[in-house]
Order: C-alpha cells, then sequence, then structure tokens
C-alpha cells in the first residue's frame, strides 16, 4: 500500500482540467459537523452567561479635595473597580476564581491619609500595591485595606513634599 494521496480532478469535453464545485449541503455527512459546531458555540455562550461575572468598569468614592480623573485626560483611564467571577467544576458548590481590579488616577493626597472608600465588600483581604507617584519621588506604597479604605503611604524623603505634586495613575489585579 502506498503512502501517496492520489488527487483525481475532472476534465471537460476537451481534455482540460477543472475543480468541481458543490453546495454545502452536497457533502456527505457535512451537517453532522455543522449542528457539532453550533452544539458547541451554544455551550460555550451558555458557560459565558451562565458562568462568568463581569460588573464592568464602576467608579469609586474619592475624597472630594482630591483631584480625580485629571491625569492623561485624553488618553487615560478613570478611577474605577472591576470583579469578574469565573465559575467552574461540575459538582455542587461550583469552584469559582475571583479576579478583582482596581485604576488610580487620582492627585493631590498627603502622605497615610485616606483618599477613597471602596464599597464594602468588595475587599476581601486587604493589598498593597506600589506605585509611581510624581517626577523625583520614590514608588508610593498604596494600601487598600479589607474595609475599603484607600490609603497611599509615601517614602521618608517624600512625605513633606507639597500634596499637589503627589499622584497615583496606575492599574492594579488580584486575585481571591
Amino acid at each position: 500500500m502506498s503512502d501517496e494521496i492520489e488527487i483525481k480532478m475532472a476534465m471537460d469535453k476537451n481534455g482540460n482540467q477543472f475543480y468541481t464545485k458543490s453546495h454545502i449541503d452536497a457533502i456527505d455527512g457535512f451537517e453532522n459537523y455543522y449542528n457539532d459546531l453550533i452544539d458547541v458555540g451554544n455551550s460555550l455562550s451558555d458557560f459565558q452567561e451562565n458562568y462568568v461575572s463581569d460588573t464592568g468598569w464602576r467608579t469609586y468614592d474619592v475624597h472630594p479635595a482630591l483631584k480625580k480623573d485629571i491625569l492623561y485626560s485624553s488618553s487615560g483611564f478613570k478611577c474605577g473597580i472591576r470583579q469578574i467571577v469565573q465559575y467552574h467544576g461540575n459538582k455542587s458548590p461550583l469552584k469559582m476564581v475571583d479576579r478583582k481590579m482596581i485604576r488610580f488616577n487620582i492627585r493631590g493626597f498627603e502622605h497615610d491619609t485616606q483618599i477613597a472608600q471602596l464599597p464594602r465588600g468588595f475587599m476581601k483581604n486587604t493589598q498593597v500595591f506600589w506605585a509611581r507617584g510624581g517626577n523625583g519621588y520614590k514608588p508610593i506604597m498604596v494600601q487598600v485595606l479589607s474595609d475599603g479604605k484607600v490609603i497611599p503611604r509615601l517614602m521618608t524623603d517624600d512625605v513633606n513634599k507639597a500634596p499637589s505634586n503627589n499622584w497615583i495613575y496606575g492599574q492594579f489585579e488580584w486575585t481571591e
């Protein structure tokens, strides 16, 4: 038995070879393949609809004395939080992966002072991030406490600098 594939081409009445053409319904067994594709598509759609929850970006409260959403105003993002929960498994209760995100676009704060309040229940555990601040500043430690308070902590060299120069612009993500 040969491993070669033989391809036969149709010929017209003058002996010229041509490719044949067929309607999709004329291919034997294609309807089963097509129905399987529809089933897979419907299953994926059902999975996303029933097993993935996404809040989209929602705003949060920032201290009224601060400047919110002014950095990179023409091309950047605004302050926001987002939660995406993915459920998996086939036993009850379903397992879940809970991804949370926060965006900061805040200017004018002081060291170790609450700058924002997230909705209660958004945070399960305290999270700490290192963010870039203004030019010539050392990194800023941002604490997002389990009660929703957001508190920046400046490094010792930057504590006494003018609050108007203190800013945080960044996005952070974690899994709970």
